[in-house]
């Protein structure tokens, strides 16, 4: 589980965060925290569910050879076949494009059955 705490990194007192109670270490690399831009926390928090859990199966529901559109985007209700799933939160779908297969990486989010 990760907990997003907003905090100004100039302060000199953020170390103290790393003994609350729950709260196992900051995310660093190097002397200092790792700032998540708040766009990234924004959309995590718009794929939350009821629970305030976001569901990461929901998001890798498909297997390859299904057949998928693109529901979101340039290649928008263009159909095509899903390959996988990469380790950048990306998949790599075929798309037939001009009667040619191109593969192409999208957000999971911008693809339906």
């Amino acid at each position: 589980k990760y907990l997003f705490v907003e905090f100004c990194l100039d302060l000199e007192n953020w170390h103290c965060i790393n003994s609350t109670i729950g709260v196992k270490k900051l995310i660093q690399f190097g002397a200092k925290p790792t700032p998540v831009p708040s766009e990234l926390v924004s959309e995590i928090i718009e794929r939350e569910n009821a629970d305030g859990v976001v569901a990461l199966s929901e998001f890798f529901k498909f297997k390859r050879g299904d057949k998928i559109t693109v529901i979101d985007g340039v290649f928008t209700d263009v159909t095509g076949i899903f390959e996988c799933r990469n380790d950048n939160n990306r998949v790599q779908i075929l798309l037939d494009i001009m009667g040619r297969n191109v593969r192409v990486c999208l957000s999971p989010t911008a693809i339906s059955a």
